[in-house]
C-alpha cells in the first residue's frame, strides 16, 4: 500500500495533468495551488465515530517529500474544534476551533500539555486560540495553513 505522501504526490501529479487538459475549474484550482504548494489537507476520512485528514507540509522550501500530521474531528465528544496530532511524536499538539468567524485560529499546546491520547489532556491546558504557529520543523516563520472550513459528511 502506498504512503500518504506518495498518495498525494501521485494526486498532485494527477491533477496537474488533468487540469492540463482544461477540464474542470475545480481541478484547475488544484492544479494552480499545487504548482507552489507547501502546505494542504486531504479530504476527510471516517474512522468509527470521528473522521480524521491529512496534513501535509513541506518544512521549508526545498525538501524534496511532504511531511504529515492528522487533524482529527470528533463531532460526537469535542464538536467545536479540530484537533492536531504529530504521527512523529504521538501526541496530539493542538487545536483549532471549527468555527473562526473567518479567521485563522490556532492553540498549540506547550510540550509538557502534549499528550497521546486527547483524554488526558485537560481543556485548561489551551491557551485562547490566537495566530496559527509556523509550518511544523520549519525555520522561515510561514505560518501553519489553517484547514478549509468544510466538515465531514455523516455516513
Amino acid at each position: 500500500m502506498a504512503s500518504p505522501r506518495r498518495k498525494f504526490a501521485l494526486l498532485a501529479a494527477l491533477a496537474l495533468t488533468v487540469a492540463g487538459l482544461g477540464t474542470s475549474a475545480a481541478v484547475y484550482q488544484v492544479q494552480a495551488r499545487s504548482a507552489t504548494l507547501r502546505q494542504t489537507y486531504s479530504v476527510w476520512y471516517p474512522q468509527g465515530s470521528h473522521y480524521y485528514r491529512y496534513y501535509y507540509y513541506l518544512p521549508y522550501v526545498t525538501a524534496t517529500s511532504y511531511n504529515y500530521h492528522y487533524c482529527y474531528y470528533y463531532p460526537d465528544s469535542y464538536p467545536n474544534y479540530y484537533y492536531y496530532y504529530n504521527p512523529y511524536t504521538s501526541n496530539y499538539w493542538g487545536r483549532s476551533p471549527v468555527k473562526t468567524g473567518g479567521k485563522q485560529l490556532y492553540s498549540k499546546l506547550e510540550k509538557k500539555d502534549q499528550r497521546p491520547k486527547l483524554e488526558e489532556i485537560p481543556e485548561s491546558a489551551f491557551p485562547e486560540p490566537s495566530t496559527p504557529p509556523p509550518i511544523p520543523e520549519s525555520k522561515d516563520n510561514v505560518t501553519m495553513l489553517m484547514p478549509p472550513g468544510d466538515l465531514p459528511a455523516k455516513n
